[in-house]
């Protein structure tokens, strides 16, 4: 398990979007491309938009669950791997703002295709799943595909992989507790995280850090429901420090002994 992550992948992140774009059948060709339903839900960053296009997502969905290849909704937990909801996927990726020549460090493997996605938009991606067979296949499915630039690992998602760091960009697809220190160190000065955060029964929200110094200045871009289908109003944002790999507490939010 990973430790002070739970590898859930965005099980509770991923309700915090809810697509409304009927599917006839499992079929591409009965609804409009992904990339342009991304861009209906605001997503605007182009080559975002052009990694999910040029993506086959139903290269990435197990094998057990073969008619959700177009669907765009997270395969629920019961699945043996987990593949992200396009639009969250989408948005997080948009707001890690990786350029042609970023190196990212993903941390969260799941079937490979958050890393397929990212490795069509940088030079090159370091992938941490914590499921051996899960990152085997993963590993596999990106070879085949021809993303030499996405290499994956076995590991312990906390800890990163600093054998190539520091990396200019990291991305975590597992709801945790906090921000861990090992990333914050294993991150470029200027460099962008983007992770959920949060207490499993408390508030639940997704940062986006930049590395100023030793520190993480963190700001909160949407807060979770756990239960829910839509994200929570932003009118309590907080900007903050992450030290010692702790996220910034939103100041009217009450303190807990917990």
């Amino acid at each position: 398990m990973i430790l002070g992550l739970r590898p859930v992948l965005l099980a509770l992140a991923l309700s915090l979007v809810s697509l409304v774009f009927p599917f006839g059948s499992s079929r591409a060709a009965d609804a409009p491309a992904l990339d342009a339903r991304l861009a209906a839900r605001g997503i605007r960053d182009a080559r975002v938009l052009e990694a999910f296009a040029r993506v086959p997502r139903d290269v990435f969905v197990p094998v057990d669950a073969p008619e959700r290849r177009f669907d765009e909704k997270q395969l629920p937990s019961t699945f043996t791997q987990a593949i992200s909801q396009p639009y969250l996927l989408a948005r997080m990726i948009e707001l890690l703002r990786p350029k042609a020549e970023t190196r990212v460090l993903e941390v969260g493997t799941g079937t490979g295709y958050a890393a397929a996605l990212l490795a069509e938009i940088s030079a090159e991606v370091f992938s941490v799943g914590v499921i051996p067979e899960s990152a085997a296949t993963a590993r596999l499915r990106l070879t085949r595909e021809g993303y030499q630039n996405a290499h994956v690992k076995v590991g312990d998602g906390s800890l990163g992989w600093r054998e190539y760091g520091p990396y200019d960009a990291i991305i975590v697809t597992a709801i945790g507790p906090r921000v861990p220190p090992a990333l914050i160190e294993q991150l470029v000065e200027g460099g962008v995280l983007v992770m959920p955060v949060g207490p499993p029964r408390g508030r639940q929200v997704v940062l986006r850090g930049v590395k100023k110094g030793f520190k993480l200045h963190a700001k909160e871009v949407a807060e979770l429901h756990p239960g829910g289908d839509a994200p929570a109003p932003r009118g309590r944002q907080a900007a903050g420090d992450v030290r010692e790999g702790r996220p910034a507490r939103d100041p009217h939010e009450p303190r807990s002994d917990r």
